[in-house]
């Protein structure tokens, strides 16, 4: 199994800084989006703590033999993915660093950010995926798009629980509000999984800069169209979010899987289908 890969940021239209955070290391094969909030410019440097902190102690972890701390329970009791217990747990060590850093300095008090990552694991033919907020990873398998990340905001909790609709959170004006970013509590709960890889399957990693004005049926249209030059598609998006105003940071990844030896349909489409977006959110 092996990945090609793109991504791109941008300030947008109306911002003068830019708080998103993008992290492509091939060597490590970790993908990472961050998206920084707080005042004077904190935002930016909690998105750029965040992805250097993931990045050093995930190195550091995929070198190192104590391989029992990284030993991690799923939700369901089961023994997580190794590699999945080192991204998650590098995920943990950055919340913790920016935590304390927006508790005793002043200036950046309140600041955090969002995460989406993805790393191949080429031992168990899979890819990770873990992340806290709401920045999206999305799964586009052939002219399907499927968001693959969980979306940890007060929106999103009331449609799990059964009080609105997607379409109704998509319009709520509190659809910002974040119930889980790393920095604001001293643990944080990272949501994972480990999805089958499959030849042509393209993970998009994106702050809501993209999602905020780009549906996801014309996101699996770009990719589909431009899936053989990634670099352009992701501009693309780039373009299409900043010509729709362009209300925020933009920042797009693309992760391609090739190479993948031959293996049975996994029915993740099936088993998320009430996830399945042709469009709407």
């Amino acid at each position: 199994m092996k990945t090609v890969f793109a991504g791109k940021t941008d300030v947008g239209r109306r911002r003068t800084n830019n708080e998103d955070f993008l992290l492509l290391d091939e060597s490590s094969g970790l993908f990472l989006v961050l998206d920084g909030m707080g005042g004077h410019l904190a935002g930016e440097v909690a998105s750029r703590m965040g992805g250097e902190t993931i990045q050093e102690s995930f190195i550091a972890s995929l070198a190192s033999q104590d391989t029992d701390s990284t030993i991690l329970l799923t939700k369901n009791g089961k023994e997580m993915n190794k590699l999945a217990g080192k991204l998650v747990l590098s995920i943990k060590k950055a919340n913790n660093v920016i935590y304390h850093t927006q508790k005793n300095d002043p200036g950046k008090h309140g600041m955090g950010t969002t995460v989406v990552a993805i790393t191949p694991d080429h031992e168990g033919n899979c890819v990770i995926v873990a992340n806290v907020g709401d920045s999206r990873i999305y799964l586009i398998r052939g002219e399907h798009i499927i968001q693959v990340s969980e979306e940890h905001s007060f929106v999103m909790e009331q449609v799990r629980h059964g009080l609105i609709t997607l379409e109704e959170a998509k319009v709520s004006q509190m659809r910002h509000m974040l119930t889980r970013v790393l920095g604001s509590e001293e643990n944080v709960e990272v949501f994972s999984r480990e999805i089958p890889a499959q030849n042509g399957d393209v993970y998009l990693l994106c702050s809501d800069g993209l999602t905020d004005v780009v549906e996801n049926e014309e996101m699996a249209m770009v990719v589909n169209v431009g899936h053989d030059d990634l670099e352009t598609a992701c501009q693309s998006l780039i373009d299409m979010a900043n010509g729709r105003g362009g209300p925020d940071n933009t920042t797009v990844a693309l992760i391609k899987i090739e190479d993948v030896a031959d293996r049975p349909k996994d029915g993740i489409l099936k088993r998320l289908g009430d996830r399945l977006f042709t469009g709407k959110h």
